[in-house]
Parts: structure tokens; sequence; C-alpha cells
């Protein structure tokens, strides 16, 4: 048990395969900075006090013991996907986890020693092994299939499985009288500014004459659109206003939230709205002293030029940032963090599916993710995105109508509770739209009150 002076610190030594040290080092690493302690990697057993102790076989001498399952070695040398068929499931604190490369016999903590192998579990949801494995064929070009992850496959998507087994491992050192502080994460509040004005001329006279064609097939539907949206346009619309009242309302809740900008010059014209000299003027003017990013391209996430080329780009309009989410959560993890790691960003928000809500990389909280070529963790730390607007109501995505999108986000929610993990959302400016999506912006604000409420 540590004394007062290494209260802090936990010893821990890895009995495994030198090509899986630096991986389980990883790993460990995230735990402790959730339990902030801070790990001492023991090379041998002549160091009183090893903490923890990961190997193939229970070691008399240490506090806790981890279960590893050697064949992980071999497994992490291949770009081969775990089979969801071989996962073993258990309830911990009420939530069914899952768990790989593990037997399914034993009860997760048996005689104050881990008999699951959370540390290559973790690894796997961390790294986004299943996009690693897929990747000449899950990408579509542009954006990683949710339908290939795990998470699908196996059907939990809104667990933080990751955090989950940051919790256990607390709860075994409890349980050994070693008492760590369970960190509890800080959630971001995003706003993608894919449009400074959705609503140009253009596009309301786009509005109405679709309207008005389907006048006599669905009029109340119809009807309401069209007077709704030429009331609401015409007297109450203003883009830099809308967005300075959006900030307010978060301002007096005491929400700080960060806004992705687009600069790309080729985008559809709503989007390149930087060009703009009254509308760069205008942004300059909102966004003195808050929190904003670079909203990249589509082919910025996959081409080093264009992501270079929209940064300075940014910088030249007058904007300086660190700060990175790509545009439709277009995203090789691989490939994109490379580019975003050699570029200077030092955070990204875009590890999010588009498809569904929940934890691409099993986590809510901030991590470095992993360079596997290199076998060493990325140089930039992710803000993984748990929930956006349109993930809620798309059809292609979840389609959800208000009751059950706020059902869906509040048991996400709770469920987080356990783990101290982030909820990092994201809603576009023009979703707040009250003709077009009248429920997703009071959804919003019920999150938000959630937030103020110090529940998430």
């Amino acid at each position: 048990m540590p004394d007062n002076e290494t209260s802090k610190k936990l010893n821990i030594y890895i009995d495994t395969a030198d090509n899986f040290r630096n991986i389980a080092e990883y790993v460990f690493r995230f735990f402790c900075d959730c339990l902030q302690f801070t790990p001492a990697f023991i090379q041998d057993f002549s160091v009183e006090n090893i903490h923890i102790y990961y190997g193939e076989k229970p070691h008399p001498n240490a506090t806790i013991n981890i279960c590893h399952n050697p064949t992980v070695a071999v497994f992490y040398q291949q770009a081969v996907a775990y089979e969801h068929t071989d996962i073993t499931y258990a309830f911990y604190e009420g939530t069914r986890l899952p768990f790989l490369f593990s037997p399914a016999e034993k009860p997760v903590i048996s005689a104050g020693a881990i008999t699951k192998d959370i540390v290559a579990s973790a690894f796997y949801f961390l790294s986004c092994w299943s996009e690693y494995a897929a990747a000449d064929e899950a990408y579509e070009g542009y954006r990683f299939d949710y339908r290939k992850s795990l998470q699908y496959k196996g059907g939990f998507a809104e667990t933080p499985v990751v955090d989950f087994y940051s919790l256990i491992l607390h709860d075994c050192l409890g349980l050994k009288g070693i008492n760590s502080d369970f960190k509890k994460a800080s959630p971001e509040v995003s706003h993608d500014i894919d449009y400074f004005d959705f609503w140009t001329k253009k596009q309301l006279l786009d509005t109405y004459i679709y309207n008005l064609k389907r006048l006599f097939k669905s009029p109340i539907s119809a009807g309401y659109k069209l007077f709704g949206h030429f009331f609401t346009k015409q007297f109450f619309h203003h883009p830099k206003k809308d967005l300075v009242s959006l900030y307010k309302k978060e301002q007096a809740l005491n929400v700080q939230s960060i806004s992705f900008l687009m600069v790309r010059e080729d985008n559809d014209s709503k989007q390149g709205y930087m060009e703009n000299d009254d509308t760069l003027a205008a942004l300059h003017s909102i966004y003195a002293g808050k929190h904003i990013g670079l909203h990249g391209s589509r082919a910025a996430a996959f081409d080093e030029n264009a992501l270079q080329m929209e940064y300075k780009r940014l910088k030249a309009k007058g904007f300086h940032t660190a700060s990175y989410r790509n545009h439709y959560l277009c995203f090789d993890y691989q490939k994109t963090f490379a580019i975003l790691e050699k570029a200077g960003f030092k955070t990204d928000s875009t590890l999010g599916y588009w498809e569904h809500i929940g934890f691409r990389a099993g986590t809510g909280r901030p991590f470095q993710p992993y360079n596997i070529a290199e076998d060493r963790p990325f140089q930039i730390t992710e803000k993984p995105l748990i929930i956006m607007d349109a993930t809620l109501m798309m059809p292609n995505a979840m389609n959800m109508g208000y009751k059950e999108a706020k059902r869906r986000v509040f048991e996400l929610i709770k469920n987080t509770q356990k783990t101290k993990s982030a909820v990092n959302i994201l809603w576009h400016n023009n979703r707040f739209d009250r003709i077009d999506y009248p429920w997703l912006g009071k959804l919003f604000w019920e999150i938000l009150n959630i937030y103020v409420k110090k529940d998430i």
C-alpha cells in the first residue's frame, strides 16, 4: 500500500511480450490519468510495493493482479478485427460491459484481482482498432462506416466501456486500501459554423417554391413552413444577432463553447462565408475573445496540403487556433491524426459516429490517440464527440423525434455519471431554426441545464 509520500504514485510491473509493452504502458497512463496517479513502470521485483502486476499468471507479491492474455501480442501485430462473437460480457455497477481477450466464467473482480484483460480491451477501443483493421473497405472514401465497428455489432455504442475499465481498476485499488481520486472529465460544448447565413434569398425562394408544390398534398405542413419561414426570416432572422444571442444565453448559464469555422473557398457559396468582407468583419466582432477552431473540409482529412492551405488561410483571415474538427466528421484515425500532428494542432474534436450517438473510442474523456505504425501516442489530444444534433434527427442516422431523442440522450448522460465521463456535444448554428428544427434547440438547452446542475 502506498505511504503518504508515494500515495499519488502507482508502481506497475508489466510482464508481457516486448512488442506489447508500449501499448500496455499507454493504456496504464490513461487509467492513471483518470485516477490521478502517476505511473512508475518497474522492471523487476526488487522494488518494494508493486501495486499492480499485469501478466499471464498472478504474482503473489503484487497488491493487485490484472489478467493478461498473452495472445494479444500476436493479435496486435496484425490488421485484423476482433470478432464480436468472441466478446464476453459481464455486469458491473448495473451496466453490461464487453471484455475482449478475456475468460467468461469469472466475475470481473475476484479475490482482489481483475480477471479480465482490461488493458488489451481498452487499447482496442482507444486505438479504434476496428477502423484500422477495416480501413481499406470501411471508409467509403471519407467517413468510417459505423456498422463496421465492434460497438455496433455488440450493441454497446452508448456505453463508455474504457471509462468503466478505469472504474473497475479504481474499485479494485480501493479494496486493497489504495484510495484514488476518480477525476471528473470536463465536457465540451461546440458549434460547427457550416453556414454564417443559411437563409440567403435563393435558399428562401427555393424553400417557398418547394412548399408551394406540396401545398395541396400536405396543406398543414407546407402552409406552416411557408408562413413560418416568411414571418421569421422577414422580421426576426439576422445571422450575426442570432449567433450573439446564442453565445449570450450560454454565457448566462456559465457555459463556454468552442465554434469551428470554415475557410475553404470552393465550398457551397453559403459556406465560403469568409470571402465576404462584411461577413468577415462580423465574425471578428462575434468571436473576439472566444474559443474557435478550424472546421476542415472533406479533403483536409486526407490531404496534408489541403489541411495546411486551410490552416494558413484561417490565420490569414485573422483567426488563430490549435483546435480542429473535420466537416462531415470525415476522418481516418491513423492518417488524419498524423496530418494534424504534423500541422501542429494540439486538439481535435472529430472522433464521433455520424450515424449514432455514443463512444467511438470507448471513452468520453480527452485522450491521446495511438500511432500504430510508430508504436507511440500521437502528440495531440482528442476530445471525442459524443452527441451531434444531425445524428439524432436525420433519416439516414437515428431518425428520432423529440421524445425519443431526449430519452436516449438522457439515458446516455445518466450512464456516464458512474464513470464521470464527459458528454461532448455539437449543435450546428443553423439547427436552431425554430421552423425547420423546432425541437432541436429545445433539447440543446435542456442538455445545457444538466451541465449547469453539475450532473454531467
